[in-house]
């Protein structure tokens, strides 16, 4: 698992467990951009999954 893969599955967590009260704080603390942990949360496709 790459780093930032891992970046996304702990901002993930920390959002859905209520440490943090916004998406964009968890992404920002995380260094994601906030669309990319939207994205995961909603369970949208990824541009690189859909090829």
């Amino acid at each position: 698992m790459d780093a930032r893969e891992l970046a996304i599955q702990l901002a993930t967590r920390d959002y859905n467990a209520g440490t943090f009260t916004s998406q964009r704080a968890a992404a920002k603390v995380y260094g994601l951009p906030q669309s990319t942990l939207y994205n995961r949360l909603y369970s949208t496709i990824t541009s690189t999954a859909s090829y």
